[in-house]
């Protein structure tokens, strides 16, 4: 009997959904070339995508962007980003009640094969009509990134733009610096943050930071580390902490030394944990948790054995489990290629996955959860960005309705929560998965959550207690 429970468990818990749980919503078909980089945004009508698009083999790229309708699935319009002889990759950051749009880019002024040299932040603004209000760019303070690539975000708090990025060399050692910016992008500060470990003349471990996430709880920086000995190079990965200062925290590895591990995204949990999503050298997808102190505290191999799985991005959604997205090909085949989406708990157990067979190469970029467990989902297939919608099928009647109700009344500034002391903490959860505000309430008969100018779009309410958790969609 025992056996049996055990199995029939195993059975459901790595079960696969039907392709059927995944909808085309619509598709953008670029005039120039493929597609690179497909972010993805979404407010409460309308869902936003914005990329690259190659030009010259792939060493000159044009921007993108588009909006569409979520009720219709209609692309009220499409804008190419376009600097001349500039080559720029945009991501949408944040929409504005003001019926503002704002974009961050990684520009560069020179252009040639295999390097770009002299990037600069660029941000623009456009109105939700699509139509360009202002572009910015100024690269005085900070041409030490040639021949770099460099990520950017926004900060936390929305109040500034930060760049973390290690100048490349050859067999040399390698510094990274930060660099920080006004939310216009002017300059503002920089600082040296970390340097590599000379050995000795024929050993050099170099650090080249390939993105970062800023969150309450530290700034956490990752990307490639190079193992150089004599004349053999293997590529690991790493992720490190950084303080409000840029001070070093902690700095830990990713898979073991000299073998290849790329990390591809991260995402921190409501409990400051580190989730490290990507894959190895053979191309096998792979995760890590790790402490807000630095300590791994699991490892786990992704996908089957018949599947090679290239493992894009990751959030946490409302419920606390983890969605990640990406791309499967099924081993032995050179043409078999699967979207690939699956499901995980906080302990790195899978509990579904889908992989949806494709005639030709496409892969999922970016993910949101725009209502508790519905998602939208941005992919990339050659020369076309495509938005899908995805509900989770794994949601049962009773997670739905374990906890009681609350009263929320919506003013022009606040809601305010009834919450008749039934729990105990409030928290404000982005369609990310990312805690932007937590709060004690559990002494309160009613409180009031204040709506933030630099919090826009789509969020969650998720209340929890002794009697279960409520999750509530927000609007702000």
């Amino acid at each position: 009997m025992w056996l049996l429970f055990i199995l029939c468990s195993l059975l459901l818990f790595h079960g696969e959904c039907h392709s059927a749980d995944l909808e085309a919503i619509n598709e953008i078909k670029s005039t120039e070339s493929n597609f690179l980089g497909l972010s993805l945004y979404v407010d409460n009508e309308n869902a936003y995508l914005c990329g690259s698009v190659t030009v010259d083999h792939e060493y000159f790229l044009k921007g993108m962007i588009a909006k569409i309708d979520q009720k219709t699935g209609e692309i009220k319009w499409e804008k190419k980003i376009d600097d001349n002889d500039k080559t720029i990759r945009p991501q949408i950051i944040r929409v504005f009640d003001n019926l503002e749009i704002e974009l961050i880019s990684e520009l560069s002024l020179v252009r040639t094969n295999f390097t770009y040299a002299n990037q600069i932040v660029n941000v623009r603004k456009y109105t939700k009509d699509g139509e360009l209000i202002s572009n910015y760019s100024d690269s005085s303070k900070y041409e030490k990134a040639v021949k770099a690539k460099f990520p950017i975000g926004y900060n936390n708090d929305y109040n500034g733009i930060s760049v973390y990025y290690t100048p490349q060399s050859q067999r040399t050692q390698a510094f990274s610096y930060a660099v920080h910016l006004d939310k216009k992008g002017n300059y503002t500060s920089s600082c040296l943050i970390d340097s590599s470990a000379l050995v000795n003349q024929d050993t050099v471990d170099r650090y080249l930071i390939k993105g970062f996430e800023n969150y309450d709880s530290g700034v956490y920086a990752y990307g490639v580390k190079h193992i150089i000995r004599g004349n053999d190079e293997v590529r690991s990965s790493y992720i490190m902490k950084l303080d409000s200062n840029d001070n070093i925290l902690w700095k830990i590895p990713i898979g073991p030394e000299n073998k290849y591990y790329t990390i591809s995204n991260i995402c921190v949990t409501a409990d400051n944990d580190v989730i490290v999503v990507g894959f190895k050298g053979d191309l096998s997808g792979m995760a890590y948790k790790i402490s807000e102190d630095g300590q791994i505290e699991w490892s786990k191999n992704l996908g089957d054995s018949n599947c090679l799985e290239i493992i894009e991005n990751i959030i946490q959604n409302v419920s606390g489990d983890l969605i990640i997205v990406g791309r499967a090909t099924d081993k032995g085949t050179e043409t078999k290629e699967n979207l690939y989406l699956a499901k995980l708990d906080v302990n790195g157990n899978l509990i579904w996955q889908i992989k949806e067979p494709r005639q030709s190469v496409e892969y999922f970029t970016d993910i949101v959860e725009y209502s508790a467990d519905k998602y939208y989902i941005s992919s990339i297939r050659g020369t076309s960005a495509v938005l899908y919608k995805f509900e989770d099928p794994d949601v049962s009647v009773e997670e739905q309705n374990t906890a009681p109700e609350v009263n929320v009344l919506e003013y022009a500034d606040y809601y305010d929560i009834e919450n008749n002391r039934l729990y105990d903490k409030a928290e404000l959860v982005s369609i990310r998965g990312t805690v932007l505000k937590s709060m004690d309430i559990s002494d309160k008969f009613n409180f009031q959550l204040q709506k933030d100018n630099y919090f826009r779009g789509v969020f969650f309410l998720r209340l929890s207690g002794k009697k279960g958790t409520l999750v509530k969609k927000l609007i702000y």
